[in-house]
């Protein structure tokens, strides 16, 4: 390999150390609803990172480094401004973001099937712009943040050819500026990018990248010789105009960088689910071991077996040098911390099946926020979160927020605790209790929910 994609690579591996991914709570409560929802989950995940929902955390890269002393100055939680209202009958899940000082709001109504999406402003608690209606659907798919732009997903669940259609919402106006058809089932993928969305397995495996203003095709490469894209892997790197990997049907590697969209062929095969995490590609099969190529050299080799019949399920980037493998069987789920190099296991978390302890995972400072709660990156537990949510809200800190019952349902009249935690030794300082239903959002300052009413803001730090 030339010497210029052995400096790339790594760099990629450098930079993936310092790529936080935030804690999708969300797709962790329906995850168990939907499965095939796995591939727009991952999707959320790398959208969200691009749009600094977790503030550009940055993390160190050692076991003795200690983090610096928590920046957000916690205080009671505050009410700001007089929040949003508006009748939203059947909203029982809510999705929620924040970022550029606003918060959105997605979700689907269970009585009348409305796909509806709203702003409110963080320092002010007023409407960023007024709730919209998108369309009617059987299903809410997921949304992310973009460039500019919120995408929104819907599921018509109706046997339609094309059974989901993705609304593109301007960020400034709340107006919709294009929407796309696609479907998952076939091979149908979408990965946001900087440079605009890539859209795969249209058309026997056309790949396409689309203009987030207009939606306009800015690039297309055809199918050819059956050894066409059939799936897109992307990282947080490729947010940034990175390379990308590229699968063809017989498990052929290909990179393909923007904006230049030029395939070069890596001359390697892979079969089954590719993650790409800093210059690396591993690779998960049902019931199989996970296997790993070193995108600057060398072939693919073996990573990690789960153990007792259980099966690899998401492989998530955890901290400086590390991996976590999420591991499922009818016994239980666990969330496996392995060198990102060896494969060799660090340590690992497991639960009841169903818990989610086996689910996505966030990161502050060297800190891992899994479903139990905060840890050092030698698995040492600093905060027991029990049931409640963990987000991260700067480079040293996060919220505690402990929703009662089950995530999704109770409304949004429902007592809800907060609680912030220094990520240097998880000191808690609780907040107060707020009445707010499930689908709250922070940035580093605000504290954003739904309500009985509809949304509501509250301050947190000054």
């Amino acid at each position: 390999m030339s010497a210029d994609l052995d400096q790339l690579f790594g760099s990629l591996r450098a930079d993936s150390d310092r790529i936080p991914l935030p804690l999708a709570a969300g797709a962790r409560a329906r995850g168990g609803r939907r499965r095939r929802n796995s591939v727009i989950a991952s999707v959320l995940a790398v959208a969200l990172v691009a749009a600094g929902v977790t503030s550009g955390l940055l993390l160190t890269g050692r076991e003795d480094v200690t983090l610096p002393p928590a920046r957000v100055n916690f205080v009671p939680l505050e009410q700001v401004g007089p929040g949003v209202s508006g009748e939203f009958p059947g909203r029982t899940f809510v999705w929620g973001q924040a970022a550029g000082g606003d918060a959105y709001f997605t979700w689907r109504s269970e009585t009348t099937g409305q796909l509806m999406v709203a702003g409110v402003q963080l320092p002010t608690g007023k409407p960023a712009w007024p709730a919209r209606e998108l369309g009617k659907y059987g299903d809410f798919a997921g949304s992310f943040l973009a460039p500019g732009v919120l995408g929104v997903m819907g599921e018509r669940d109706d046997g339609s050819p094309l059974d989901r259609r993705l609304h593109v919402v301007d960020l400034s106006t709340g107006q919709e500026r294009w929407a796309l058809d696609f479907d998952i089932n076939q091979g149908g993928d979408l990965t946001p990018t900087t440079g605009g969305l890539l859209v795969t397995g249209e058309n026997g495996g056309q790949l396409r990248l689309l203009d987030w203003a207009s939606g306009k095709a800015l690039w297309t490469m055809p199918s050819s010789q059956g050894t066409v894209v059939a799936t897109t892997v992307a990282t947080a790197e490729a947010l940034d105009n990175r390379p990308l990997v590229l699968q063809a049907p017989d498990g052929a590697l290909s990179l393909l960088t923007l904006p230049d969209m030029q395939p070069r062929p890596l001359g390697q095969r892979m079969q089954g689910r590719l993650t790409v995490i800093g210059g690396r590609v591993y690779a998960s099969t049902e019931g199989g071991p996970v296997t790993v190529l070193d995108l600057a050299g060398g072939a693919p080799r073996p990573f990690h077996t789960p153990a007792n019949g259980a099966r690899a399920g998401m492989i998530q980037p955890c901290g400086p040098g590390l991996v976590c493998v999420q591991e499922e069987s009818r016994t239980g789920e666990a969330m496996m911390v392995l060198d990102a190099a060896t494969g060799a296991r660090k340590w690992q978390v497991g639960g009841d099946y169903g818990r989610g302890r086996g689910g996505p995972v966030s990161t502050v400072g060297d800190r891992i926020l899994g479903a139990e709660g905060m840890y050092s990156p030698s698995g040492k537990l600093l905060y027991r979160s029990g049931q409640a949510i963990l987000s991260p809200v700067g480079p040293a800190a996060a919220l505690a927020i402990q929703y009662p019952g089950s995530p999704g349902m109770g409304g949004g009249d429902q007592p809800v605790q907060v609680s912030g935690v220094d990520a240097s030794d998880g000191h808690v300082t609780p907040l107060g209790t707020i009445r707010a239903g499930y689908g709250c959002v922070a940035d580093n300052q605000y504290l954003a929910c739904p309500d009985a009413a509809g949304f509501k803001v509250w301050r947190f730090s000054k």
